[in-house]
């Protein structure tokens, strides 16, 4: 819950407005897209490959993501490899397919009661209360206008390459998973995100010195129990997918794990000590936001792009990835990625307009005739992507 802080910081509380609206819309909606548990299982055996690599870059993603952030506060150094175990144990058990309602309402439960211990924490310390999210960012506010878009196009489409998401949407009827979808992004995620406007406010307006050591674990505590969970589910969900898949990320995971701890944390970046969490938001891009940010082009850029290019079935009725889509999808991504990079990190954020609409236009490429090389279906089952 790491990125709604940053667009405050950039864009004021707009930046909140266009990361929560889309992110919950797009991922209650597949509640209601998918209409049936054969279409979710259809898309699996379809894009197998590609929903695995959304789960590897997530774990990867959070990984990198919470090393960094404890890496800001003092005394944390082994409470950061603590963690790291924690989350290869809880992937173990998802793994093995324990039950997670319980570990999930705990989860939650803890996230609601480290907002409410920040505000305590903020009150014993004789700080004004909490801060409030500034009304402006460091970037002219009518520059939002060009990140929505792809805010849109991101958390609407990335939803379908998520196996969690399609394991609840297969465990549940159709009428279960419009309620299931509805209230858990409508009510309990929009609640959690809405959490980090308790935090965000007070990191950004410096009040983290004056508020001291505890509300600093208490937002720790919170990072690393989601994240934890998270990267749980979704190493249960790959254990789960063809065993040509699974044998590749089950071997790959590890590796990227690593690598993506070892680039948030301080083995690499100390220089004269851990800077604190106000002066990483407040301070220059260092280069970890640089990498958090590319990171970031995976869910606004190459994920969406391949359910665009690869998933949505073209004119002829045809779906699934094929040589000549896959060949598409990259030269439309090789084709936009300096323009992605131009407006995620260097900030120049006009730029993401039409490096959007190279992948947009990318789709009148695509291949008209029948996709012979297209990964089959099982008979049983309909196109979902055409709902």
């Amino acid at each position: 819950m790491f990125l709604p802080v940053l667009l405050v910081r950039d864009f004021g509380v707009w930046g909140f407005v266009v990361f929560a609206v889309p992110n919950v819309l797009g991922a209650a909606a597949m509640g209601w897209v998918l209409r049936s548990q054969a279409q979710s299982l259809d898309i699996v055996h379809r894009h197998a490959g590609a929903c695995a690599a959304f789960s590897l870059v997530t774990i990867a993603f959070h990984a990198f993501v919470i090393s960094w952030l404890l890496s800001t506060v003092e005394y944390l150094g082994v409470f950061q490899w603590l963690v790291l175990a924690a989350s290869l144990v809880l992937s173990l058990l998802a793994a093995r397919q324990r039950p997670v309602l319980s570990a999930a309402g705990l989860v939650f439960l803890g996230s609601v009661i480290a907002g409410l211990l920040f505000i305590y924490g903020n009150r014993t310390a004789n700080v004004a209360y909490l801060a409030r999210p500034p009304a402006a960012g460091v970037l002219p506010a009518s520059e939002v206008i060009w990140l929505a878009p792809i805010c849109t196009f991101g958390f609407t489409l990335c939803p379908y390459l998520d196996l969690t998401f399609h394991q609840a949407r297969q465990a549940t009827s159709a009428m279960q998973s419009k309620f299931a979808f509805g209230v858990g992004f409508g009510v309990l995620f929009l609640s959690m995100i809405l959490l980090t406007l308790l935090y965000g406010g007070t990191i950004l307006s410096g009040y983290v010195s004056a508020v001291g050591t505890a509300p600093l674990l208490i937002i720790a505590a919170h990072f690393a129990s989601q994240s934890t969970f998270t990267c749980a589910l979704h190493a249960g969900a790959v254990t789960r997918t063809p065993s040509r898949v699974r044998r590749f990320a089950l071997s790959a995971s590890p590796v990227l794990v690593l690598l993506a701890w070892l680039l948030g944390s301080d083995a690499l970046w100390w220089r004269g000590g851990p800077p604190s969490i106000a002066e990483v938001i407040n301070g220059d891009m260092e280069s970890r936001e640089t990498i958090y940010r590319l990171f970031m082009s995976f869910y606004g850029l190459l994920f969406p792009a391949y359910v665009w290019l690869c998933m949505i079935p073209t004119r002829d009725g045809h779906s699934g990835p094929s040589r000549a889509k896959l060949t598409v999808w990259a030269a439309a991504v090789a084709v936009a990625a300096p323009m992605f990079w131009l407006g995620f990190i260097e900030r120049q954020t006009i730029w993401l307009a039409p490096g959007l609409t190279v992948v947009l236009l990318a789709r009148l490429a695509l291949p008209r005739g029948s996709d012979r090389t297209a990964t089959a279906a099982p008979s049983t089952t309909s196109s979902p992507e055409g709902t």
